[in-house]
């Protein structure tokens, strides 16, 4: 005969409740993703019928050069329809020399530099029709083609006119998708965020592994949208600045300070000296627009910095500017690329770090906003040296 043991009960008790809790949260949770998806399906429809009502011709292909959408009005124009387009070879629809003006810029376009040409496309019935072409890419090896018919335009100014179009809507588009790609990845960083601090239940350790890689994929991923939203103001001449006496002292400390809690995490070495008088320790300056090149450039430093290496912030009043320097002790840039390391998407592919495949934007907007101010960021890279970046601004 079985005894009635009352702490098993109670046990079961406690297990019964507790499943049903992680029910109840993981129903909330699907309540609130199913509101996500909903939104961002109606939002993104919304933005479809702008790109399928718009005068310019959309043309996008994938890594491989095929076609994955083409709005009305390009399909109006080839007189072709959508479904016959569809995964086809981009080359079907240029005339020979066109296709030998992309195999010719191929390289270019692995740099991902945006650029404009003119083509002539090949229509259904043979008809070739020369268009203005500008061109971005997107995150994914995708390519955003944006094309004016040059038959309609009359005269140079409106060839002027239509170029400014081209590239508001370009910058318009990467807004839109930034926008669109941003909101859903903060929400799942958000509710990732949640479990990893226990907020909802416990986890063993191979799914906390595995939630960690994911939540940082998706940091990794806003920074990059947010960084792309920041480059298009910018180019657009709509990036706001709002100059201010400044502190450089205080402002520098503080900075290292944050930046040091990073550096320890890494296990590298992060030095701060200031050298000079500073008799005049005030600039006028954007702090915020400071503060993201100076971090940018640490940041890229501690990036590839080996364990146990370090990084040093540097200081220096030269009386009438100040010059602000990031060097550190493992990267180094070859001399064919240097030039180029400030472009859009630059990817860093030395000797030293061929295991190493970074694509950011942060350096191209570091020297954007320090050009804001008269002003560059200049590299010097000795091979199995070192790496420093630097610039200066007036006081």
């Amino acid at each position: 005969m079985q005894l009635y043991n009352p702490l098993y009960e109670r046990e079961l008790e406690i297990i019964k409740k507790t499943e049903l809790n992680r029910l109840e949260t993981l129903k909330k949770i699907r309540s609130k993703l199913d509101f996500v998806k909903k939104w961002h399906s109606q939002e993104l429809e919304m933005y479809k019928k702008i790109v399928e009502h718009m005068s310019e011709s959309i043309w996008i292909w994938d890594k491989d050069e095929r076609t994955v959408y083409a709005n009305p009005n390009f399909c109006k124009l080839l007189w072709y329809s959508l479904e016959e387009m569809i995964w086809r070879e981009s080359y079907d629809f240029r005339d020979e020399e066109s296709s030998r003006t992309v195999a010719n810029n191929n390289e270019i376009r692995k740099e991902w530099e945006a650029s404009k040409y003119e083509w002539v496309l090949k229509a259904k019935d043979w008809t070739l029709i020369p268009v203005l072409c500008s061109w971005t890419p997107i995150p994914g090896g995708w390519t955003v083609w944006i094309m004016t018919d040059l038959r309609e335009m009359k005269s140079l100014k409106k060839v002027e006119e239509d170029l400014k179009q081209l590239n508001k809507v370009k910058d318009e588009f990467i807004s839109i998708v930034g926008h669109e790609l941003r909101t859903p990845l903060t929400i799942v960083k958000w509710y990732l965020n949640m479990v990893l601090d226990g907020d909802m239940w416990e986890i063993n350790d191979n799914i906390k592994q595995a939630l960690t890689a994911s939540y940082e994929s998706s940091a990794a991923m806003i920074m990059l949208i947010n960084d792309m939203l920041d480059l298009s103001k910018i180019e657009s001449g709509n990036m706001q600045y709002y100059d201010e006496k400044l502190n450089i002292v205080d402002f520098s400390q503080k900075l290292y300070q944050d930046l040091d809690i990073i550096a320890k995490e890494k296990e590298i070495n992060l030095r701060f000296t200031i050298d000079g008088e500073f008799k005049k320790n005030e600039i006028t300056i954007d702090p915020g627009k400071l503060k993201q090149t100076l971090i940018n450039l640490i940041n890229n430093a501690l990036k590839f910095t080996n364990k146990w290496g370090y990084v040093d912030f540097r200081i220096k009043d030269l009386w009438k500017t100040l010059v602000f320097e990031v060097e550190d002790t493992w990267i180094w840039i070859s001399e064919e690329k240097i030039h180029k390391i400030f472009d859009k998407f630059f990817q860093v592919d030395s000797y030293k770090h061929r295991t190493v495949e970074w694509l950011w934007l942060g350096l191209a907007i570091s020297q954007r906003i320090i050009k804001h101010y008269d002003s560059k960021i200049d590299v010097n890279s000795v091979e199995w040296v070192w790496t420093k970046f630097y610039f200066e601004l007036k006081k």
